[in-house]
């Protein structure tokens, strides 16, 4: 064990072998040590490289910094994701126009569109630039766009309570989705109406599915649409049109 005066310096060897420590305290190098020191200080072992040992406080507040740092730029990652898909433009008017074709000869029976009193009641991402109305507006190249993670949900209320033969989704990086429906006068119970996995589309262009759904006892007052995973971290959703 190796003995330091107060300014740091190291006890020598026949000093700590013939002194006690009352005498260590009163001796004339210790108060010189303490008067160059600034202050008193008390006897101790030296390891002058080292600081304090950590408490075990101190170590956890290091590892929710790091944690805090690491989860800092995955934040980051995904901002600069999200942003990116935002300013995408979309491509491939082949594509679009073979939308509009599918799901324009019949825009009237679209129990969702605006024109015949659809309403978005719910969406779990928010982004004031690309509101849930979107969905529903007719329009290709608005949209709606997840900010979280997933699923994510998007609850229709259909202008007419209709059976639902199908549902026309366009979308980019949508991965697996589920359409459910409610018959009741609140949307409470729902049903599953169809499943499918969606192809990835290629970047630019719009992924264009039409789920075909099951038969029902009455018909649905809301529907719901559920994306249970994406291609990317962030999907879009530009139009839903249910038949």
């Amino acid at each position: 064990v190796l003995l330091a005066y107060p300014d740091g310096s190291l006890v020598e060897d026949g000093e700590a072998d013939t002194l006690t420590v009352a005498g260590l305290l009163s001796s004339p190098s210790w108060k010189v040590a303490e008067a160059s020191s600034g202050g008193a200080a008390s006897v101790g072992t030296s390891s002058p490289s080292r600081g304090p040992p950590e408490s075990p406080a101190a170590r956890r507040s290091g590892s929710l910094n790091k944690s805090a740092s690491r989860g800092a730029r995955e934040l980051e990652v995904r901002l600069g994701k999200l942003q990116g898909v935002k300013s995408a433009p979309l491509t491939g008017s082949a594509c679009r126009r073979g939308l509009s074709n599918a799901i324009g000869s019949s825009a009237n029976s679209d129990w969702a569109s605006h024109a015949i009193g659809g309403k978005v009641l719910m969406a779990t991402s928010l982004d004031c630039e690309h509101p849930a109305d979107n969905i529903i507006d007719g329009d290709d190249v608005t949209y709606w766009i997840s900010t979280g993670l997933y699923p994510q949900e998007i609850l229709l209320e259909l202008g007419h309570p209709a059976k639902v033969s199908d549902v026309w989704l366009s979308t980019t990086n949508v991965r697996r989705v589920c359409i459910e429906g409610c018959g009741e006068d609140t949307a409470v119970s729902f049903e599953t109406l169809a499943a499918a996995e969606i192809a990835a589309g290629d970047s630019g262009r719009l992924q264009l599915q039409q789920l075909h759904c099951q038969e029902q006892n009455r018909p649905m007052r809301f529907v719901k649409a559920r994306i249970l995973s994406g291609w990317d971290d962030f999907c879009t959703v530009h139009r839903i049109v249910v038949h």
